[in-house]
């Protein structure tokens, strides 16, 4: 059903960027990755590594809150560079440290997902698209370093009823920003829902609401 908003006014004088909600069952779930989905709370099946690679080397890096901690407990994807073909996938520590071991030397994307994939999704380094992200070359033998920080957030929130005026729990909620494309989603509860979504600097204006 049509409905219109306005976005909001986080810390700092910061506005919320105004997004596009779309709802669906639980069961389409899926987290957001270029031409590739994964069920929330799983990592996709791994492709095999490039014919011919058997030099390898390793990525790691760091990944941070627009404060500066640790952003733990974000899904980050590797994948080719130039195919999209996904190569392997891990999960942040509580620092908000992860490593890709025994990588085949050549370039790649970076994906995080914060929150298990459920918040904003951006590509290394701070893009909102896949082919905008900064390739990562790795070097067989060697530790190719890939530090990031994550966007600035604040929260979406609201209630999902039925046409009957009751709430509608288990509904899955997608918040999707129409400028950067980043988008992130969760289930609702008792029809709440409550979702994190990308601040826009001060002053930058507001777009309408699509429910």
């Amino acid at each position: 059903m049509p409905a219109t908003g306005r976005g909001g006014t986080g810390a700092g004088g910061a506005r919320f960027s105004t997004p596009r909600l779309q709802i669906r069952d639980p069961d389409a779930h899926i987290v957001p990755a270029p031409h590739h989905t994964v069920r929330c709370g799983q990592s996709p099946p791994a492709s095999a590594a490039p014919a011919g690679s058997a030099a390898t080397g390793t990525i790691s890096g760091r990944l941070t809150t627009s404060a500066g901690a640790g952003a733990a407990n974000t899904w980050i994807g590797l994948y080719e560079a130039e195919d999209i073909r996904f190569v392997d996938g891990a999960t942040t520590g509580d620092d908000g440290r992860y490593t890709f071991e025994g990588v085949a030397a050549g370039a790649y994307r970076l994906q995080f997902a914060p929150d298990h994939g459920n918040g904003p999704q951006q590509y290394y380094r701070q893009k909102s698209e896949f082919w905008d992200a900064d390739p990562v070359t790795v070097t067989a033998g060697a530790t190719t370093t890939a530090d990031d920080v994550l966007f600035s957030t604040g929260t979406v929130t609201g209630q999902l009823r039925t046409a009957t005026g009751e709430p509608a729990p288990g509904m899955y909620v997608t918040v999707r920003d129409d400028e950067s494309g980043a988008s992130s989603g969760g289930l609702t509860d008792d029809g709440r829902y409550r979702i994190a979504a990308l601040l826009r600097p001060a002053g930058a204006g507001r777009r309408p609401l699509t429910v």
